[in-house]
């Protein structure tokens, strides 16, 4: 069967030569692909002399209207910035740092070997389309952000997934955070988006539309329709509504989102390989759940106006807080009735933030108020004039939580996380006394050595058995059956009277 190359091409005699000239890029009319060679790039660059004149010029010499080349360009962009930010002339020769950075640069493209991509959207799609769909990626990063659209062309039998176009943009100077710089890169989706529909609908009837970003921060700034941020967020938030609605945009992992590979850049040889970049993700609708957007994640509260901020402010900085600005743990002498208290204080805490009525506690509500009082008690420990010593001899580290925990010799035993890596309590903290009552009980008001048995099965203590000895000593219930005075037993009967 004959291309449409061939077949427009067939009587013109042009046939002898595979690659054409077509708009500036090359066009192979036997395959039907566009073709990208960067050799010519490589040649200029090498002779060029690394100037700041120079540099823009090259950057300019690359022809790309799809942005099939941005994860290669970028990295040129985010080289210029540097030159600017350095406040270089022109033609003042760049420092040295520069010229090793663009020697590697230039080495990139002298390595490069052709890219190609099918210039039709249909190539070996077979059968009848059923719809045509628009699937747009944003990430950002540091240096820079980028946006990336497919079609994906759904069949009876299969769905194909196309590269149409993608565009970057290098950070602002002015710094920004991460969740700002994603929301631009949201924006600079948004605006592809509009602009490939309206180019694309003349020709395809696009069925429906999906925005797909990996950051739940701004994921969360665009869905809240309810609440107002500050002018830069709302400003950019509202563009973005105006454009697409709320409904089209989703979570993706980054190691699924495409547009990762422009927002950092790559070399021509990794992109050569990177089947990501060039057929999009392989389930594009996997991550597509809406996710409930009642807990907002600490970022997004940054944004919000003074006047909200003020009024929440005490309840949300509670985890982060002295837990003893809060509850008094010298008041209580039971572990458990402390942790139900913190407990429901958070809960609180998390309806007057969230404004849902409150339900029963949970498993990991009564977790999260005791590693708050965990990671409060800790703090004697870390300033102790000891602590340094204590780290090395332990091993001391932080986990997931930033809890100090303990690396022993059993850490390859087949025992419970919490026995091979015990958290770490100080021994003058009122937390610890009622860990150590907690285990007394539970071995049935046993000794010292079966409560520090079973203290360690979760805890380390400074000084543990001494400190369980103190405590025992005063326990009220080992006091009242083992300090009972012992009986004199009765004096046996008088031997009997002998009559004689």
């Amino acid at each position: 069967m004959e291309t449409y190359s061939q077949s427009t091409l067939s009587g013109n005699g042009e046939l002898c030569n595979a690659e054409q000239r077509i708009l500036g890029l090359k066009w192979n009319i036997t395959s039907d692909q566009i073709i990208f060679s960067l050799a010519d790039l490589a040649e200029q660059a090498r002779r060029l002399e690394p100037t700041k004149r120079n540099v823009i010029s090259l950057i300019g010499r690359v022809y790309d209207p799809l942005g099939f080349l941005a994860p290669i360009v970028v990295r040129y962009k985010v080289f210029m910035q540097s030159l600017c930010k350095a406040k270089i002339g022109w033609d003042e020769k760049i420092p040295e740092a520069s010229i090793t950075q663009w020697s590697k640069l230039v080495l990139a493209l002298e390595d490069a070997q052709p890219l190609t991509i099918p210039r039709c959207y249909l190539e070996a799609v077979q059968g009848e389309v059923l719809s045509y769909q628009l699937c747009g990626y944003c990430d950002a990063s540091l240096s820079a952000y980028a946006a990336v659209i497919y079609l994906l062309i759904e069949t009876k039998d299969k769905t194909h997934m196309r590269f149409v176009v993608a565009k970057t943009r290098v950070a602002p100077l002015k710094k920004q955070t991460v969740p700002r710089l994603e929301l631009l890169s949201a924006v600079l989706l948004a605006r592809l988006m509009n602009t490939t529909k309206l180019s694309l609908n003349p020709e395809i009837e696009i069925s429906s539309f999906h925005c797909f970003i990996d950051s739940q921060v701004a994921l969360c700034w665009i869905r809240n329709i309810g609440k107002s941020w500050k002018p830069f967020v709302q400003n950019r938030v509202s563009e973005i509504r105006n454009l697409f609605p709320v409904e089209c945009w989703n979570h993706i992992p980054g190691v699924e989102n495409p547009a990762d590979v422009p927002s950092r850049g790559t070399t021509p040889l990794e992109l050569l390989v990177n089947k990501l970049w060039r057929d999009g993700p392989s389930m594009p609708f996997r991550y597509s759940d809406k996710a409930t957007d009642d807990d907002l994640p600490s970022e997004c509260l940054e944004e919000l106006p003074a006047s909200e901020k003020r009024a929440v402010h005490g309840l949300l900085t509670i985890e982060e807080s002295s837990v003893t600005n809060l509850i008094q743990v010298n008041n209580f002498s039971d572990i458990n009735k402390l942790v139900n208290v913190l407990t429901y204080v958070l809960k609180f805490s998390s309806y007057m933030k969230r404004l849902i009525s409150p339900t029963t506690v949970c498993k990991n509500e009564r977790m999260i108020a005791e590693v708050l009082l965990i990671k409060e008690a800790q703090l004697l420990l870390r300033d102790h004039k000891n602590f340094l010593m204590w780290e090395k001899q332990l091993f001391l580290f932080e986990d997931e939580h930033g809890v100090l925990r303990s690396r022993g010799r059993i850490a390859n035993a087949t025992l419970p996380y919490s026995t091979k890596h015990p958290i770490i309590l100080p021994s003058d903290h009122p937390l610890t006394t009622m860990y150590i009552r907690q285990s007394h009980s539970r071995v049935l008001h046993n000794g010292v050595k079966e409560t520090l048995t079973e203290l360690r099965s979760r805890f380390w203590v400074i000084k543990g058995r001494s400190v369980v000895k103190q405590v025992l000593h005063s326990c009220n219930t080992c006091r009242r059956h083992e300090g009972m005075s012992c009986r004199v037993p009765p004096p046996p009967p008088p031997p009997p009277t002998a009559y004689f």
